[in-house]
């Protein structure tokens, strides 16, 4: 992805949303971001403002609260243990993760990598918010902007969710979130005949809000005391990336249907 001269060719508008935090997997922050990496440019803005819009949805609009807490870190801790999640190799395997995703020239493609990633989920959206993700961020700032470019304004949109075949349900390109084994999750300004909820008039933290007024729910929480744990967290939580992480990480765990009243 070079011109003749060797400068790094200009990537497809979408592409930019998935590579406009290359600068995390390096452990930098803004200020040191690169406008190359791999022979690729990252780091370039985001059109119509979907990645600003993004980290409204998952962390407050101003830094000086961030400074005064003392949880400051790259990496992602999980809401199910409280621990770091990241392997004592993140740095290379970060590294080589990046490398691998940035020569995707197909951004359907490379929405698809990351959508079904793990490395990404290590590092936090935020610094100063543990237990956020830079995944989900950056897979909602594709849908995001997605959206804005086919002319649809924020409070337009809706959170759809589709438990059917295959298995977690439809991914649709770009506008995917979120896709389990129990479900799919997509913003979209075309929610069709899916139950859906729209997000709100402007972007906020209320990831809370919008699950719990979903039509239907995916996990089992009748019969199964773990996914009522998890369901019970995420009408908990405002932060959009930390909401979708616990939704996925939950999927990791072989909950089992209850049997005597325990926990698993």
């Amino acid at each position: 992805m070079t011109t003749p001269e060797g400068t790094p060719a200009e990537v497809p508008p979408m592409v930019t949303a998935y590579h406009h935090k290359a600068h995390r997997f390096r452990l930098r922050g803004p200020g040191d971001a690169e406008d190359a990496f791999a022979g690729v440019r990252v780091n370039e803005p985001v059109q119509h403002g979907a990645d600003v819009d993004a980290a409204l949805l998952s962390r407050p609009c101003y830094e000086d609260t961030q400074k005064s807490t003392s949880h400051f870190t790259p990496f992602r801790h999980s809401l199910l243990s409280g621990d770091k999640v990241a392997p004592e190799t993140e740095a290379t395997e970060l590294r080589e993760w990046l490398r691998e995703a940035v020569q995707i020239t197909d951004p359907k493609r490379l929405h698809k990598q990351w959508l079904t990633a793990t490395e990404p989920a290590w590092l936090a959206e935020s610094a100063y918010h543990r237990f956020t993700s830079l995944k989900y961020h950056v897979l909602l700032t594709g849908a995001l902007l997605d959206n804005y470019r086919a002319g649809h304004g924020f409070n337009e949109l809706y959170l759809t969710v589709d438990h059917g075949e295959p298995a977690g349900g439809k991914i649709e390109p770009y506008r995917t979130v979120c896709t389990t084994s129990v479900a799919t999750l997509t913003l979209t300004g075309d929610p069709r005949t899916m139950p859906a909820v729209p997000l709100g008039p402007a972007p906020a933290q209320s990831f809370l809000n919008v699950w719990s007024r979903l039509p239907t729910h995916p996990m089992d929480t009748e019969t199964v005391s773990g996914w009522r744990l998890v369901d019970k967290r995420l009408r908990d939580i405002q932060a959009w990336s930390t909401g979708l992480q616990l939704l996925e990480d939950g999927t990791t765990v072989d909950w089992q249907p209850d049997t005597t009243g325990g926990t698993r």
